[in-house]
């Protein structure tokens, strides 16, 4: 976990208190690694759940070297995926 951990997991509360006063049930996850491995292998042990991500548009350089990793988590995932932009 990098070292503005406990900032983003405060952010992330305070969204799943909102989804929580909204009656949505919300799980907070920090993870190291590829995010496109561990949304699909949540999504795979987690039946039922899906994934809501914001999509980012990058450059067509910076899409063709490294890729997408909201395309890889389409692509893997074996859940549905709301995307917000």
């Amino acid at each position: 976990a990098g070292p503005d951990t406990a900032a983003k997991r405060a952010a992330m509360e305070t969204v799943a208190a909102r989804l929580q006063q909204d009656r949505a049930p919300s799980n907070i996850i920090i993870n190291d690694g590829d995010p496109s491995d561990i949304l699909a292998t949540y999504a795979r042990e987690n039946a039922g759940v899906a994934l809501i991500m914001g999509a980012y548009g990058h450059s067509k350089l910076r899409r063709l070297i490294m890729g997408s990793t909201t395309t890889q988590v389409i692509q893997s995932a074996l859940a549905p995926v709301i995307l917000l932009r």
